[in-house]
């Protein structure tokens, strides 16, 4: 390694040659980029640098022509000299105003105040340095000496500090165009010959000692300054080459700004990728139709930027550019290629919006440079769900418009001036005994207009055409089979693909002709009921009768003249009833209400008061609202009315009077039963103790047969008894007030049931509903069940699995219970006997019994307001029925 340092310290001529060559060719290199055509100020300043290149680069060919050719000329000095301080001049100003330039490019004064980088900045150091070169002993050698420290050092640090600052400002740029390294080398390489070429001086050049001169750095580094200076000068050399390849880019790059600053304002939604397929661009209608940022996609591939669409790694259009896909052709509804390489496609994506999705037609095509190179795709995406709704919408108009034209029973009809037919629905065709529109289209309306209508059909149609409309023209078209249908056409020309067109609406009034037909008949018919009526017919509108029957006119005194359009209902109405009848009449006209019945008080002619009942209802005559009605003479039946209401009221004293004597009677009655009934227990209990003395005294004198007859006695006193207590039972029911409190019938029921002891030794099979708790006498209640309990089981001990039933449904306002069994049942022709005093429907042999149990069950339940019935037939048993209220 030392004698290659060596040998290259001993060959100076050649490092001369290569520092000469290296800057002579930077700065031929820099008179070819471009100037203001792109998008980097310094670029306009690099004709300076390119001077600086070769006025160095010949003074450095100048120092290896006097290093090998020594003893050179005093001018010749003067001339190295001169080329020497005049490329550190332009080296120092290149500096200024690269520096001043980025300052103002960040609009912010940049590192450096911009007050210090005034145009006078280049021409004081200059001066200083020709000053200082001036006064010093040798001034040729003193100019060389002096501008190193203050034109090269000061320029190299401002190149440095430029090149530097832009590769800072312009980082994202640059990396992108793959150039920030070469703005680092070529500021590194100027920030160190800021210091081999500035501060590093000749031997004695200058009378300060501390000065770094050639002789120390040589004794340090062990190898000349100048070769240090060539390595700087190659550096820089090779990086302008790189810096001035970016900028022969700078055109395109500027163009791509600029594009990339009108896609930003696209109103479609757009992104651009580069030839790696990665985002530069993603436009402000783009992030919000998706809801991404750009910062968020800007520089990502790898498919990255189908998420925002699909959620997931997908091609989408653009990546069809120049790549045919099949299957990535087949996730849309159509793709469409053009000859210049765009595609065409529509696609409904549900992520757009977030998540209201939307129909979108999407543009794809490659970009291109001017030799037709693709370096990248640009891609559209045109929300098209509003025209979408509205072609469907269209389409449902169409289609509805259609289907309302061909389901109405109204023809229509269009044609133009002559008459032809041009549309036409099935109604129409049906009015004119054809089938299909093709039957029509084409043809003039006058070949089914009848014979003797064409003259003022045609009439019509001209008419229409000039007027621009036809109202409620009737006339009467023939079918093929000869048949006449007259129809009523409403006509209005409009305008369709721009020429005028006549819209008919037909109407067959076939029907109508027979309504008007019929409705004359009808009119003369009612004419004729009502003439002959014997009850008043009236017609009133605007306050006035339109029409009175005979009836009415005789029923006040007047001729049917005096009231026609002369008199109205106010002048037949007592004052006092007037504000009633009249608010009912406007009520009827007004459609309030449409029929009314009510009575008033009439005036006669003679100013006779009379009662009357109308009828009224609304009606129509001559198309405007009226009330039609009936009117009687009600003045005998309101007499008759009056006489009723004061016999009823006769009645109803006498029915009162009658049912307070009833009323006293049953007390008495009741009185009466209890009272014997309680007379009669006490010779029952001694003819029962006297027959029971007889038999205990008698023993064994008595006879079998006197036995038989006091046993006979005996049981006949019990059945008294029984009779008796059931008079006491059921003279007390009827007697003892209601004690009412809320009773649960479930728990009675159970309570009851368990209570009943069957007989004849078989268990008896119950069914309990669950009943409701309802307002009642509880005891009186159990007493209910109790005997319809005991009935049941008593009547149905010779079934052989006897079996009871109690069920419950709530039906009208009602609680209805049910006891049924299946015993030997009744004959229902024998049912109103049932719930009587004594009243038995079997044997007493049979079934024991006083008959009065059923007796106390209707007293109690009537007592509670509700109802007792029983239903049965022979042998297979009975249901007793009772209501509580709900």
């Amino acid at each position: 390694m030392h004698a290659i340092f060596a040998a290259i310290s001993s060959r100076l001529d050649l490092v001369f040659f290569v520092y000469g060559f290296s800057f002579t060719a930077m700065g031929l290199l820099l008179f070819v980029q471009p100037k203001r055509d792109n998008s980097f100020a310094i670029a306009e300043n690099l004709p300076l640098l390119g001077w600086f290149g070769l006025t160095h680069g010949f003074n450095e060919f100048m120092d290896m022509w006097a290093l090998l050719n020594p003893g050179t000329s005093p001018r010749f000095e003067l001339t190295k000299t001169a080329v020497l301080v005049t490329s550190f001049v332009l080296l120092l100003e290149f500096g200024r105003r690269a520096l001043l330039n980025l300052a103002r490019e960040q609009q912010a004064g940049g590192p450096i105040p911009m007050r210090l980088l005034g145009p006078g900045l280049t021409a004081v150091l200059a001066c200083v340095t020709l000053l200082a070169a001036g006064l010093s002993p040798a001034p040729v050698s003193g100019a060389a000496a002096f501008s190193r420290p203050l034109l090269c050092f000061t320029g190299s640090l401002m190149s440095a500090l430029a090149f530097l600052g832009y590769y800072k400002f312009r980082a994202k740029t640059l990396s992108r165009l793959k150039a920030g390294n070469f703005f680092i080398a070529v500021g590194a390489a100027f920030l160190l010959y800021a210091v081999l070429g500035g501060l590093v001086l000749p031997d004695s050049a200058l009378p300060l000692p501390y000065w770094l001169n050639y002789s120390l750095f040589n004794s340090v580094i062990g190898l000349p300054v100048q070769i240090f200076r060539a390595l700087c000068a190659v550096t820089i050399f090779i990086s302008i080459v790189g810096v001035v390849r970016i900028f022969r880019e700078g055109a395109l790059q500027t163009a791509q700004q600029e594009l990339l600053d009108i896609i930003e304002f696209f109103p479609d939604a757009t992104f651009v990728v580069d030839g790696d397929r990665k985002v530069i661009a993603w436009n402000r209608a783009l992030e919000h139709m998706t809801g991404v940022h750009k910062s968020r996609m800007l520089g990502k591939g790898d498919f990255e930027y189908s998420i925002p669409f699909y959620g997931v790694r997908r091609p989408i259009l653009i990546d069809l550019i120049g790549k045919p896909t099949p299957e990535a052709e087949k996730l849309y509804k159509y793709v469409t290629k053009r000859g210049d390489g765009a595609i065409y496609a529509e696609v409904f994506v549900p992520s757009l919006y977030g998540g209201r999705g939307a129909h979108v037609w999407v543009t794809a095509s490659p970009l291109k440079d001017k030799e037709g190179n693709v370096y990248g795709a640009i891609e559209s995406v045109r929300d098209v769900t509003d025209k979408k709704l509205a072609e469907a919408a269209l389409h449902r108009s169409e289609a509805q418009y259609r289907a309302l034209i061909e389901t109405t029973n109204t023809g229509f009809l269009i044609i133009d001036e002559k008459g032809l037919v041009l549309d036409a629905n099935r109604e129409y065709a049906r009015m004119t005994g054809h089938r299909t529109l093709d039957e029509l289209r084409g043809r003039s309306v006058m070949e089914w207009t009848a014979p003797y209508e064409r003259d003022k059909n045609a009439k019509a149609v001209a008419r229409c055409a000039v007027l621009g409309y036809i109202r409620n023209f009737e006339i009467d078209y023939v079918t093929p089979e000869n048949a006449i249908v007259p129809v009523e056409l409403n006509a209005t020309v409009v305008e369709i693909d721009g020429k005028q067109r006549i819209l008919t609406l037909c109407r067959d009034i076939t029907d109508r002709r027979i309504a008007e037909k019929l409705l004359k008949d009808s009119e003369n018919k009612f004419r004729s009921l009502t003439e002959k009526s014997l009850v008043g017919v009236y017609m009133v509108q605007s306050g006035v009768f339109k029409y009175v029957n005979p009836k009415l006119a005789e029923i006040f005194g007047y001729a049917a003249e005096e009231l026609i359009d002369r008199k109205g209902p106010q002048d037949l109405v007592t004052p006092e009833d007037w504000p009633t009848v009249g608010e009912n009449l406007r009520k009827r006209l007004e459609g309030d209400i449409s029929d009314i019945n009510y009575s008033f008080l009439g005036l006669r002619k003679d100013g006779t008061v009379i009662d009357v009942e109308v009828f009224g209802s609304k009606s129509e005559f001559n198309g405007r609202p009226a009330v039609l009605g009936t009117l009687l003479d009600i003045t005998a039946r309101k007499e008759a009315e009056r006489v009723l209401l004061d016999s009823k009221a006769v009645l109803e004293k006498r029915v009162q009077e009658r049912t307070a004597q009833l009323a006293e009677l049953n007390k008495e009655l009741e009185a009466f039963s209890y009272s014997a009934a309680h007379d009669l227990k006490a010779p029952l209990r001694r003819v029962n103790i006297f027959a029971e003395m007889l038999e205990s005294e008698a023993g064994k004198e008595l006879k079998s047969s006197q036995r038989e007859h006091l046993k006979t006695i005996r049981k006949s006193v019990a059945q008294m008894n029984g009779l008796v207590e059931g008079l006491l039972n059921l003279s007390t029911t009827g007697r003892r007030p209601l004690d009412m409190a809320p009773v649960k019938l479930s728990e009675l029921l159970r309570e009851t049931s368990e209570e009943v002891t069957p007989d004849g030794g078989k268990a008896v099979a119950w069914t309990l509903a669950e009943l409701p708790e309802v307002n009642c006498d509880r005891a009186m209640l159990k007493q209910v069940l109790s005997n319809l309990i005991s009935n049941a089981v008593k009547y149905s001990r010779g079934s052989e699995a006897p079996a009871v039933e109690v069920s419950y449904r709530l039906e009208g306002g009602e609680h209805v219970i049910c006891v049924r069994d299946n015993g030997v049942g009744f004959n229902m022709d024998y049912a109103e006997k049932l719930f009587g005093v004594f009243q038995r429907l079997h044997r007493a042999e049979d079934f024991e019994g006083t008959g009065i149990g059923l007796s106390i069950v209707k007293r109690i339940i009537t007592r509670h307001s509700g109802r007792v019935w029983a239903e049965s037939s022979p042998g297979k048993g009975a249901a007793f029925f009772f209501t509580l209220p709900s």
